[in-house]
């Protein structure tokens, strides 16, 4: 039954489920759902809705998210979730405003009634909840129908244009020696003073300075500003900024279409994959296959291609590329991509080719030594975690180690009240690791599962060592347990002499 309620009324009926609520002179506002009824909000001082038996102060929070396909997103720990942009976030909470019946309101959200918040693409998880991780599924699964390219591209158009609101508090930090003219050709190695050797050994290795990086290359982009050449360049380099340190794939996309790729992908075919991943993570699978189908073979394409559901695709290309001069990373891919798709033996089956491939003057024994390593780590990674019941796990601190991309990963995991509560990597000599190092881990964290995590770009074997690490320690922890157990329950020599 519909009734209509003056506001003062509405805190005295907290049993509505349908409820249109009016202020004195009768005006509504927009409408928007409350399990499933319509409603109406007007432009009145102070409302409150009735959400589960519990009231939500101010605007109701349904109402409130009542933003475009593209804002920021909030789920509580009660699994309500809408959208709006996210205007500032303290140590205990978060201001989020929207525009309802013409009006900007703002909302404050304690920290410890949310579950998540996603903002450009990335979702963090704040507090653990059960009907808050559904919702989140629920929004993955909704976000991943299609979007038309049109509707990618004026997303990236439109926060591409802002900056991120840690970039105007970022410090300007880079050697006096550096040549900001960014030449494309430099003599020698030396980081203090060629651009891409100083974000290469300086810049990737320490998560505390990313955030400078796109600073410097905001700067230099300013200083270099009538040099169309280096304007490029510098675009492209801040596209990989965003996209390797951030994931933020909007302003990522963004650059890189500024660098010219959508009118000669030949310039930089070596973006095509990343790019193709931005538009597909952003909704659009079509605008990530038309990238795909003007840009050569690349091994990236392998992974991108599985994630989107064409793992037939993926293999194929596999096959292509393992005519060439690098079999061993084609089938290394190829095992990666049938192991996120959760074909484990048709994974191994890949790794086991890695195994068989028979060095050349071109291919060293050497030169594929990593591949080799990574392929056995996998192997054994497969077979430890398919076996493992994460309900057996006691409670502990447990370490393991990984075979990375420049040598061992070493993990720190902590079991509390049968869940994983942290993944932590304590030890490693990558890096290019790039986000992994975090990311993997609080995947794993969040789902309780070392299957279908996803590794991150052109940090796939960091990814793989942390999980296969993962696995190794865990596996190790219910055997040593098991192990407990046989011995306290084995009988002594003395119990069997007494009981004959």
């Amino acid at each position: 039954m519909k009734k209509t309620l003056e506001v003062a009324e509405l805190y005295m009926k907290p049993e509505l489920e349908i409820i249109e609520i009016s202020n004195a002179d009768g005006k509504s506002g927009v409408p928007c759902n409350v399990r499933g009824a319509r409603m109406k909000l007007v432009k009145a001082k102070k409302l409150a809705i009735f959400l589960g038996g519990a009231v939500v102060a101010g605007l109701a929070f349904a109402a409130i998210f009542s933003g475009s396909a593209f804002a920021d997103e909030i789920i509580l720990t009660t699994g309500k979730k809408g959208t709006g942009t996210i205007v500032s976030e303290t140590a205990t909470a978060v201001e989020i405003e929207t525009t309802v019946a013409g009006r900007v309101v703002k909302r404050t959200i304690p920290k410890n009634r949310i579950y998540s918040i996603e903002q450009d693409g990335k979702r963090r998880v704040l507090n653990d909840s059960a009907a808050g991780k559904i919702a989140a599924e629920e929004s993955v699964a909704e976000k991943r129908a299609e979007r038309s390219p049109r509707e990618v591209f004026e997303m990236i158009d439109r926060i591409g244009k802002t900056a991120p609101d840690w970039l105007k508090s970022t410090p300007l930090e880079y050697p006096p020696t550096l040549d900001l003219s960014f030449p494309k050709d430099v003599d020698g190695w030396d980081a203090n003073r060629n651009f891409g050797q100083y974000v290469w050994d300086v810049i990737n290795p320490n998560r505390d300075r990313w955030k400078s990086a796109v600073k410097l290359a905001e700067f230099m982009r300013e200083r270099n500003k009538n040099d169309a050449e280096v304007v490029r360049r510098i675009d492209q380099a801040t596209g990989e900024f965003y996209f390797r340190f951030f994931q933020d794939y909007p302003r990522a996309a963004y650059y890189w279409r500024l660098s010219g790729f959508d009118d000669d992908p030949a310039s930089a075919p070596w973006l095509g994959p990343y790019l193709g991943e931005c538009y597909w993570r952003l909704g659009s699978k079509k605008a990530a296959l038309d990238v795909y189908a003007k840009t050569p073979d690349q091994f990236p394409w392998i992974k991108v291609l599985t994630e989107m559901g064409e793992l037939d695709e993926a293999l194929k290309l596999a096959e292509r590329l393992a005519q060439g001069n690098r079999p061993d990373y084609a089938f290394v891919y190829a095992g990666d991509a049938c192991r996120a798709a959760g074909d484990y033996d048709k994974a191994i089956e890949y790794y086991r080719r890695v195994l068989a491939v028979e060095a050349t003057p071109d291919r060293t024994v050497e030169q594929m030594e990593r591949n080799t390593k990574r392929a056995r780590a996998n192997i054994i990674g497969i077979e430890t975690f398919e076996r493992l019941d994460l309900t057996k796990v006691p409670n502990g601190v447990y370490y393991g180690d990984g075979v990375g991309f420049a040598g061992n990963v070493r993990v720190k995991i902590v079991v509390s009240s049968g869940k994983i509560a942290s993944v932590e990597v304590v030890e490693h000599q990558e890096k290019q690791y790039y986000s992994s190092i975090v990311d993997i881990p609080r995947q794993i964290v969040e789902k309780q599962s070392l299957k279908e995590v996803d590794a991150v770009s052109s940090a796939t074997a960091t990814s793989e060592a942390i999980v296969n690490a993962t696995a190794k320690a865990l596996s190790e922890a219910i055997e040593n347990e098991r192990d407990k157990t046989t011995k306290s329950t084995r009988p002594t020599r003395a119990s069997e002499r007494k009981n004959r």
